[in-house]
């Protein structure tokens, strides 16, 4: 569509264009794999700030009231904070104060991300300018939500890749739709079975540690100084990880606190 932006789809689903901007597409996906109707809107940003300012106006004025999902994704040309720039400096503030605005008014949450949290370059400076957002939701009761400290655990990316290649039989969104809910039961699974309560793991760690370092001080061997050093390192480990935890609720509990407001 609009010689900019294109989107391509598989036969499970049936898309509806909207709204055809030359900045953004706005699809509407209906698929019997989804209880309800999904709202898309596609992003590709022009560079200069006024130009954008109609962009945000626009995605205002065509976000859903209905209830239907909708998710907006793209190339949004302009950083969100100073926390997107290699170099953790604004050239342009006013752009991006926009856009933070944009994000607030239209009540989005950021997707996040996997590996660099940049993805643009000059060859002199790097710049996160796509992203995923979302419509901040609190999670449902019983649902699984990923938790960012997990990727510290060095088993994590293992068994997500030998549960994803799993066989299945089914073909296209069916199959993903079922890869994805077996993951999920098997992320479920393995959190209780092998990574457990931070909070445990990390009073456990902390005695473990004591008692290394006690044995170490009373005999002086190698033995003692190896199982000091493992000891050290698990309990560093863990404390990374507990900080990931409480960043990422303090993250939700901010996101929580502006929605009741």
């Amino acid at each position: 569509m609009n010689n900019k932006i294109w989107f391509y789809s598989v036969n499970d689903i049936v898309i509806s264009v909207l709204v055809d901007h030359e900045q953004f597409l706005h699809l509407k996906i209906s698929s019997g794999l989804f209880p309800t109707n999904i709202c898309l809107y596609i992003v590709y940003a022009k560079c200069n700030r006024v130009m954008r300012r109609d962009l945000w106006e626009r995605l205002l004025e065509c976000q859903p009231f209905d209830g239907c999902p909708w998710v907006v994704g793209g190339d949004f040309n302009i950083i969100a904070n100073p926390m997107e720039h290699s170099l953790g400096v604004v050239n342009h503030p006013g752009g991006m104060q926009e856009f933070a605005d944009f994000i607030v008014t239209a009540g989005l949450a950021d997707a996040g991300f996997i590996g660099s949290r940049f993805t643009k370059t000059n060859r002199r400076i790097w710049k996160r300018l796509d992203r995923i957002s979302a419509p901040f939701m609190p999670k449902p009761r019983g649902s699984l939500r990923l938790q960012n400290m997990w990727f510290l655990h060095s088993g994590f990316m293992q068994a997500v890749i030998l549960n994803w290649n799993n066989p299945c039989s089914q073909r296209r969104l069916v199959r993903l739709v079922i890869k994805l809910k077996r993951l999920k039961n098997h992320l479920k699974w393995w959190n209780q079975k092998v990574f457990g309560n931070i909070h445990d793991n990390l009073k456990a760690l902390d005695l473990a540690a004591s008692i290394a370092e006690e044995r170490y001080n009373l005999i002086h061997s190698e033995e003692n100084r190896v199982a000091l050093s493992l000891a050290q390192e698990n309990l560093s480990q863990c404390l990374s990880m507990e900080e990931a935890f409480w960043k990422q609720k303090a993250s939700s509990n901010g996101l929580l606190r502006g929605e009741e407001h």
